[in-house]
């Protein structure tokens, strides 16, 4: 057996099951897992009990077949025993061990997530596998298992975990080191092979795992020594469950163990269960592109715009759910120079919207959107701010940036998505968008500039803490899909529908109307339970190498009087500083907000920067560049939550219309030239000069709005090449011309009739 010494010097590569490790993997495991022999004994003889003739035997991840060897000589030859392993070099050790024992044993390389499937089995084992596999792929591939498993079938899995509390991983993993040392290894190569394993293994706790198995009808724990684990999940005989107990199958494990008895009732008793975190708060960005390389070889991901981009919050969600992030804007020059150094669009704009919407040069790719995003500057909303003081005026967002009108970037994006009309469109906020004044004057607007630029939309209030994101953090989304689009989700839906505001525009005083209220003509997105709050003392960094201590007498003083879970502004002699907060160990902490520190509970110091990527769910790997951390973490989309509603809007939305097999729907962009547009145009509105009309008016009444759009159009077609874009937004003109009040209705409506044959003779 090759002794391993592959970490005795740091390579700087993340862990991988490559050809040096499986050729020293055999050494590796028996060094690394406390009783690794006798447990494969173990393993073997309950195999041996539950195996059937003329079924299958799985082991996936089957390294070097050690198991499998194990098992094939306790069961009869009728048992077909099959090895499947993600890595090449481990099946390749796997083949040479079977040649050597000339043994029946079918090994094979294949994806544990996407390529295996598990059919007639009797017995499946995943031996310290499924700690390598993404959280957000570990259900399915329970759900797999579960599912080729024959009726009285066991799933045996034995896994390295978390402790409950920081605390007691802390004792686990110094436990774990002098175990090590005590196998040869040198502190050198613990540490060296614990940082090549980060983000790589990413264990669950116990209590998560008792969640992830509870599709099986019984679960026991055979083994564990301190963080290591071994479940006995049984599959019942059809057509009633079978309790069976941990003393049928004793007598195949030997006494030296520590037998648990555990099940997911009894752990939810003690408050130990919550649900699992569908995407982990600790992530690397290299991973994850390498994921999204691999999986755009074999079928088509999602494309997505991000606009008002920033640091790439929101981008790093898309791609935490597997979408490819093409395309992005930001006004800010040093923002947009650190996206592009962690993101690497295809396309990359650095200016303002209200300029790019009236780009001409569009590549085709940004009208083939699956999905528009944008976190339109939130600072004229929040409720932290000036709010009504600067709404309508020009101001700078941050320093040293244009001044623009911030709280009308809003239908700046919306104008985008005129053009661009993606399928669906995720737009972000601050809740304040929603509260008190905010709503007559822009939330109802938006949602009907959101309704005439032919999108149905919904709007959902999330909060990150709920999503496993270690931050409290409250924001207000807007979910849009195009109503072209729509039956595809629900065939019901009329794809002409408007939404009904009367129940908001008869109320007098609109800032008592409850959103709620108002009709939905989307079907609302199903959001799944929350899932297990995640406190500081499991984010706190433990001895931190570089700490910013309190310096402040003042703010040191009110520091030591302050109860952790508090703001300052609490005791402070004139509420100030209500933005500063001495964090609780056993809550979760309070939104990040640029320029608004927070202080440790128990240490005058500040978190640190690890402890505020973690809490903003931030990747390991990401490069600031000339970017302040902390402002890019505070202003950002925190990735995990963006990974959540992602996914939904990808299984709820976007899959039903891009695997619609019925009529298809899109529109049908015809082929127009530019003269006879102009000519109908001026047809249409009866004018020689485009100019005459009034330019846009900012309060949007009925009429007046569709003259603006007229003027719009106008100088679009008297300056611009008319591009797809803009040929959706006269097809959706015409759609909604009953809408327009003129004194002249007969004249116009002619003039319709004449743009609506040109449309339908080119359509041809």
């Amino acid at each position: 057996m090759k002794k391993d010494q592959i970490f005795k010097e740091s390579s700087g590569e993340s862990f991988s099951f490559r050809n040096e490790v499986a050729t020293v993997f055999d050494d590796m495991a028996s060094r690394s897992i406390p009783g690794y022999e006798n447990i494969q004994e173990d393993v073997a003889r309950i195999v041996a009990q539950f195996a059937r003739s003329n079924t299958n035997v799985y082991d996936l991840g089957c390294s070097t077949a050690t198991t499998l060897l194990n098992i094939e000589k306790l069961v009869n030859e009728n048992v077909n025993l099959i090895g499947i392993d993600e890595s090449a070099d481990m099946i390749e050790q796997a083949m040479n061990k079977i040649i050597q024992h000339q043994s029946r044993i079918k090994v094979l390389s294949n994806d544990l997530v996407h390529g295996q499937t598990v059919s007639n089995a009797s017995v499946v084992l995943m031996l310290w596998v499924l700690m390598f596999v993404r959280p957000i792929n570990r259900k399915e591939v329970i759900q797999k298992i579960y599912d080729g498993l024959r009726p009285g079938g066991i799933f045996i899995m034995t896994e390295k975990i978390l402790g409950e509390t920081a605390q007691t991983t802390k004792l686990f993993m110094d436990n774990y080191y002098n175990y090590k040392r005590k196998q040869g290894y040198s502190e050198e190569e613990i540490l060296n092979k614990r940082l090549a394993l980060e983000n790589v293994l990413v264990p669950f706790k116990h209590s998560e795992n008792l969640e992830l198995l509870q599709i099986f009808d019984h679960v026991e724990v055979f083994y564990k020594d301190k963080q290591f684990v071994g479940y006995l999940a049984f599959k019942s005989e059809e057509p009633t469950k079978t309790i069976i107990s941990l003393d049928d199958i004793s007598p195949v494990i030997d006494k030296g163990y520590e037998v648990i008895e555990s099940s997911a009732q009894e752990a939810e008793v003690n408050n130990e269960v919550g649900a699992n975190h569908k995407f982990p708060y600790q992530w690397k960005l290299a991973d994850i592109n390498q994921q999204i390389d691999e999986l755009s070889k074999s079928r088509d991901l999602p494309k997505v715009m991000s606009t008002f981009s920033c640091g790439g919050g929101s981008s790093m969600g898309y791609k935490l759910a597997m979408c490819d992030v093409i395309a992005n804007l930001e006004f800010d020059q040093k923002k947009n120079e650190t996206y592009n150094l962690n993101m690497s669009p295809m396309f990359s704009y650095t200016e303002m919207i209200q300029d790019f919407v009236k780009r001409e040069d569009f590549p085709k790719e940004l009208y083939e959107l699956d999905i528009l995003d944008g976190s339109p500057p939130c600072k004229t909303f929040s409720t932290n701010g000036k709010r009504e003081k600067n709404w309508g005026k020009e101001i700078e967002y941050t320093a040293n940036t244009p001044k623009q009108k911030v709280s009308e970037l809003f239908f700046d994006f919306i104008n985008l998505v005129k053009r661009l009309r993606p399928k669906t469109v995720i737009a972000e906020n601050v809740r304040g968008l929603i509260i008190g004044k905010s709503k007559l004057h822009y939330l109802i607007p938006i949602l009907k500039a959101y309704d005439e630029a032919g999108y149905f939309v919904n709007l959902y209030v999330l909060d990150a803490s709920e999503f496993g994101v270690p931050q409290k953090r409250r924001r207000v989304f807007f979910v849009a899909v195009r109503k072209d689009l729509a039956p595809r989700i629900n065939s019901s839906i009329d794809p002409s529908a408007e939404m009904d505001y009367s129940i908001y525009d008869n109320e007098t005083d609109h800032t008592k109307v409850e959103l709620s209220k108002l009709e939905s003509i989307l079907p609302k997105l199903t959001i799944p339970s929350p899932e297990r709050p995640i406190p500081f003392e499991s984010i706190e960094e433990v001895n931190p190498e570089q700490v910013k201590w309190i310096t402040s007498d003042k703010v040191k003083e009110l520091w030591e009087k302050l109860e952790p879970g508090n703001n300052f502004g609490k005791i402070h002699p004139k509420g100030h500083w209500y933005n500063k907060n001495k964090v609780s160990s056993k809550q979760v902490i309070p939104t990040i907000i640029p320029n608004a520190p927070m202080y440790h509970y128990n240490n005058p110091r500040h978190l640190t920067l690890t402890e505020l990527e973690r809490a903003g769910s931030w990747p390991q790997d990401y490069d600031y560049g000339k970017s302040d951390p902390e402002e890019m973490i505070g202003r950002a989309v925190p990735p995990v939550l963006m990974a959540q509603l992602v996914s939904m809007v990808k299984e709820q939305y976007l899959d039903p219309i891009n695997n619609y097999e019925g009529e298809n729907t899109d529109q049908k962009v015809p082929e127009i030239k530019k003269e006879e547009l102009i000519a109908v145009f001026k047809s249409l509105t009866n004018l020689s000069d485009y100019t005459k009309f009034p330019k846009p008016d900012s309060k949007r009444s009925n009429k007046r709005y569709y003259y603006s759009r007229y003027y719009n159009l106008g100088w679009d077609l008297q300056h611009l090449s008319f591009d797809k874009g803009k040929q959706y937004l006269l097809k959706d003109f015409l759609i909604r011309h009953k809408s327009i009040t003129d004194v002249d209705q007969k004249s116009l409506y002619k003039a319709l009739e004449e743009l609506h044959g040109l449309y339908k003779r080119h359509a041809q």
